[in-house]
């Protein structure tokens, strides 16, 4: 039985993945817990059968953290995080000295880091075993940046979803946001929180500028409200303020998914992250900006004319456009549930728990042999 210690935290969306990796025989999990964060959503370890424990942390300061007796168990493999965590750096030192397995999970080279940021990111994930990213795009870029191929896999990322066919069998068309806006207007949705990055006020930007030209839509969020934001500020000024519709947070995975599924677009202007999982699982295609360095890695589910598509970054006149060419695509039936079937493709060929897991495992059997 390998004894595998694993710095995830107790992040939300993970919950699935870990219990997949928790009915793998073979194998003894211990989970790290990360400090608790109001961004993400948490669960505990107590609902996953088969984790064999936690290890709590210290607090040392800021968001800097450590791990006590990470280092007094017999662990056969470390699963680690990126390079800014102090413990990751105590056992990459430490593996010089006994034979233990060190494997990062993270996601690896972004491509807009600082010299320093990057000469630090090599020397790290050189010395690690192997390297888990979550994108090809980072696989490509530790390539680039020296790391040896045979040392680099990409692993995808989920949602928290136990079934998806089960999740899907439950969703259906329905006149739920018509119910809402009381007009027949396409409809615009993006789902999260609607914070500095994700940039909402240009999706309002854009849609003054479809105003203008005489076309309409409804604009849908799905998501709790953040301070430090110009969201709301330019919303109440615009003429567009009718049709945008704050629906707050929800965690009704049936309710989001009803939603998502009977929009047109799911639009997200800054990094869009999960929220793209989200969209494929439920069929809806998905505009993002084309600045891949600024991106998170769920960007590459987004095929150009397949699954979505991609605007200039920070461009309100092309993300209207953009806009204005998908609702023209997308609002047939025959074309809306061609696009449906292409998002749920790519959700079943890359992006759930069960694709992450299984190239998890096959990595860790293949250090382990």
């Amino acid at each position: 039985m390998s004894k595998i210690l694993v710095y995830g935290g107790e992040t939300k969306y993970r919950f699935e993945l870990y219990k997949n990796l928790a009915k793998k025989e073979g194998y003894d999990f211990v989970i790290c817990l990360a400090p608790r964060s109001q961004k993400l959503k948490q669960f505990k370890f107590t609902e996953i059968d088969r984790i064999s424990g936690v290890l709590e942390y210290i607090k040392i300061f800021g968001n800097a953290h450590y791990y006590k007796n990470f280092y007094k168990k017999g662990y056969d493999l470390y699963i680690i995080a990126g390079p800014y965590t102090l413990n990751s750096w105590l056992i990459l030192i430490r593996k010089f000295f006994t034979d233990i397995k060190v494997v990062s999970w993270s996601h690896g080279i972004y491509g807009r880091e600082s010299r320093m940021r990057k000469v630090l990111k090599k020397l790290y994930y050189r010395l690690c075993d192997s390297n888990l990213v979550y994108g090809e795009r980072g696989k490509l870029l530790l390539i680039q940046n020296g790391i040896d191929p045979e040392k680099v896999e990409w692993v995808g990322n989920c949602l928290d979803i136990v079934d998806a066919n089960d999740v899907i069998n439950k969703i259906h068309t329905t006149n739920v946001l018509k119910d809402i806006s009381g007009n027949d207007f396409p409809n615009l949705i993006f789902v999260g929180r609607v914070t500095k990055v994700k940039k909402l006020e240009q999706v309002i930007g854009a849609m003054e500028i479809l105003e203008h030209s005489g076309k309409r839509v409804n604009f849908f969020v799905i998501g709790g409200m953040v301070d430090g934001t110009d969201f709301m500020n330019l919303l109440s000024r615009s003429v567009v303020r009718k049709r945008v519709f704050l629906l707050g947070e929800e965690h009704d995975i049936i309710k989001v998914g009803n939603y998502v599924y009977n929009s047109d677009l799911l639009v997200s202007p800054g990094n869009v992250g999960l929220t793209a999982i989200t969209s494929l699982l439920f069929g809806t295609p998905i505009l993002t900006h084309s600045s891949f360095e600024f991106q998170g890695p769920e960007y590459e589910c987004v095929l150009p004319g397949i699954t979505g598509d991609f605007f200039e970054m920070d461009n309100v006149e092309d993300l209207a456009k953009k806009i204005d060419n998908w609702i023209s695509s997308v609002t047939s039936n025959k074309s809306r549930d061609k696009f449906r079937q292409n998002c749920r493709e790519e959700y079943y060929r890359k992006w759930n728990p069960h694709v992450e897991t299984e190239r998890i495992v096959k990595h860790i059997n293949t250090l382990l042999q």
